[in-house]
């Protein structure tokens, strides 16, 4: 009896060894190509534009151009795939938003005005969230004038 079992065990190591040498020889993987250096580097620009522009710059149209025309569409100046009247009029509403910021902390020092949480706000929206009255960063019972603390 204890032959048996140990040819069981023998077939059975048997059977599995070579479910695993079938196994590993259909898996094979292919080695891909290399990139050229030029694709490498139109890619790197891609990359660099696309965190210097975040979602203003089409980064998956610039890396397409790279692959299509084998690194010759490079962008240097990130100007490709970039709205770039957008780009420009976004960072002046955000620079007009950031002195509007300064103008509300200077014109109420003697209330509490929140300058950075205004300069923050200006920063993640563009510049679309302009306090121009003065009012939406001012903390509350020094704009209703009440001299007695709660």
């Amino acid at each position: 009896m204890k032959h048996i079992k140990d040819f069981r065990i023998l077939g059975f190591l048997v059977i599995a060894l070579i479910n695993m040498i079938q196994t590993t020889t259909q898996a094979k993987i292919e080695p891909q190509e290399e990139e050229s250096k030029d694709v490498k580097s139109c890619l790197f620009e891609c990359m660099a534009c696309r965190e210097l522009w975040g979602a203003i710059y089409d980064g998956h149209a610039c890396a397409s151009g790279c692959f299509l025309t084998q690194g010759a569409s490079i962008d240097q100046d990130c100007r490709l795939g970039a709205n770039m009247p957008k780009r420009y009029a976004e960072i002046k509403s955000t620079d007009q938003c950031k002195k509007q910021c300064e103008l509300c902390s200077m014109k109420f020092t003697s209330h509490k005005y929140d300058r950075n949480k205004c300069l923050d706000t200006c920063s993640l929206t563009n510049g679309k969230s302009r306090d121009a009255s003065c009012s939406k960063y001012l903390t509350l019972y020094k704009v209703l004038g009440a001299s007695n603390k709660v």
